[in-house]
């Protein structure tokens, strides 16, 4: 080891610390060349002493350009004493971030530079780390209020859409006035959309399934869809006449296209088309050894194709991981096809990409088919089915806008119905009518006590009495677990007498 004589305190303690320390020694001269360098420094850079010796201070500098590094110099001339934190480069090209202190030492009457440079990579990914769960709780923050927004306009939806189903139905269907409920009902309908989005965002949104036909939603999502593009860019729908059904919740299913549109968008920086389909497919057991994650059946997929950049197979094997992007930093995060593709695992399906460099892309979203629903027939012939026979019905809501038309509704249709605004006062009415009660319709979240825990008291009190469950929000895993009746805000009339008249009106309509 080359060992300089010099007149300061630091003779005396060299040795030992310079080559026991944990963290890098430097001697560097006034041009910036390293002099010499203690062993772990040569651990922490991958390279050996005889390489550093040969090299200057600019050589591992992983962002400052030369000039930096003089001025640096320059700095410390003229401070005597400098720290600093900085980025430096491997042997092997990767980054580490360094913690500097550096001062200047007289070695042979010539001033040097001694230089501690520590190692704080691990330091900096923990600040990273908690710097993303601080994002992650400000998410949480927003998810939690956009949820409440949304659970309150759901409130306020009921009662719109409720009250217009009421007089829609007293009145004759080719009616002018009537004709204007409609219009007012599709516009209760459209903002039911956007809070169900909200709910998504704030992952609030219960996966809610039903019947649906791919065709009907891509036609609706059609004007959506083309304003999210700019006149560069086209969409071609390519939809199969008789298409299938697929269980799913239409709202996730909405989502996952909007999602797939964007990142086909995404992918034809100079504008291009995007081509929709759907197609009935029938699975065999040679397409399942092919694709070992499939399952033999009847599907229907949906396929979104773009005329953009095209992927490597690199790139296609990591595209649905979490945070991972082909875009700049700062233009995405990353979660957009990891959603899509754990959106279509949740409903039984899986995703085929196919795709080359410079060729475009076709994602191929398989979704398990199921035999349709016959039509419903008109509500008025529906409502008129719905009637009640004088059965009693506990209703638990504390939005009184939703309580008044719940109750009234219910009425309307033949229900004896006692309404209280809290648990404590569900509590009451039970005990002051001895449980005489057909069926209980509680809101999941009341001001003094979950709707979940009231029906716990009461079904201790009356094991076979009926449970139905409303929320702005979501379903609660005791509502799975026990198979409780929900539905969720807002819902129309129609879905409030059908769900009650197969709980308690079975036996009056056999």
């Amino acid at each position: 080891m080359m060992y300089y004589k010099t007149d300061t305190f630091w003779l005396k303690v060299y040795p030992e610390i310079y080559n026991n320390s944990p963290d890098g020694i430097l001697i560097i001269n006034m041009q910036g060349h390293f002099v010499d360098v203690n062993p772990a420094y040569c651990t922490l850079t991958g390279y050996s002493r005889e390489e550093l010796l040969n090299m200057t201070l600019p050589d591992l500098e992983a962002k400052s350009p030369p000039a930096d590094t003089r001025r640096l110099i320059k700095d410390i001339i003229n401070s005597g004493k400098t720290y600093f934190e900085t980025t430096q480069k491997r042997k092997d090209n990767s980054i580490i971030a360094v913690k500097i202190n550096a001062s200047i030492l007289k070695i042979e009457q010539e001033p040097h530079f001694i230089v501690f440079v520590r190692d704080i990579t691990k330091e900096e990914k923990n600040e990273k780390l908690q710097e993303q769960i601080l994002q992650n709780k400000k998410m949480d923050s927003i998810g939690m209020l956009v949820g409440g927004m949304a659970h309150e306009f759901n409130n306020l939806l009921t009662v719109i859409q409720g009250y217009t189903d009421m007089i829609s139905m007293k009145l004759p269907e080719n009616s002018e006035t009537s004709q204007y409920l409609k219009e007012i009902g599709k516009a209760a309908t459209q903002a039911a959309s956007i809070t169900r989005q909200l709910l998504l965002f704030g992952q609030r949104q219960a996966l809610n399934l039903n019947q649906i036909n791919l065709n009907k939603i891509i036609t609706e999502l059609l004007t959506v869809l083309n304003r999210l593009i700019d006149k560069r860019f086209y969409i071609t729908p390519d939809l199969t006449r008789e298409v299938l059904s697929i269980n799913a919740d239409s709202t996730y299913i909405e989502q996952i296209i909007i999602n797939m549109v964007i990142n086909a968008r995404d992918a034809m920086p100079e504008g291009g088309e995007i081509i929709i389909g759907t197609e009935n497919i029938n699975i065999d057991e040679n397409y399942c050894k092919l694709y070992n994650y499939a399952h033999c059946g009847k599907f229907v997929c949906l396929s979104i194709k773009d005329t953009g950049i095209g992927m490597n197979n690199e790139t296609i094997f990591h595209i649905f991981e979490p945070f991972f992007t082909t875009k700049e930093p700062g233009k995405a995060i990353g979660l957009g096809l990891s959603v899509v593709y754990g959106l279509v695992k949740q409903h039984g399906g899986w995703i085929n990409v196919e795709s080359q460099p410079g060729e475009g892309a076709i994602f191929k979203l398989y979704f398990p088919a199921v035999v349709r629903k016959e039509e419903e027939e008109g509500k008025k012939g529906i409502l008129d089915e719905f009637k009640g026979k004088g059965e009693r019905i506990l209703l638990v809501e504390d939005e009184t806008a939703v309580r008044l038309f719940s109750e009234r509704a219910l009425k309307d249709k033949g229900y004896i119905v006692f309404s209280a605004a809290s648990t404590k006062e569900a509590i009451e009415i039970f005990e002051k009518e001895n449980g005489k009660f057909d069926l209980i319709f509680s809101d999941i979240v009341l001001p003094d006590e979950k709707g979940t825990k009231l029906v716990e008291k009461l079904l201790a009190l009356k094991p076979d009495l009926n449970v139905l469950f409303a929320s702005g929000y979501t379903e609660e895993p005791i509502i799975q677990q026990k198979k409780y009746r929900f539905l969720q805000k807002p819902y129309m009339l129609t879905e409030l007498l059908q769900v009650i008249r197969e709980l308690v009106g079975k036996n009056n309509h056999e």
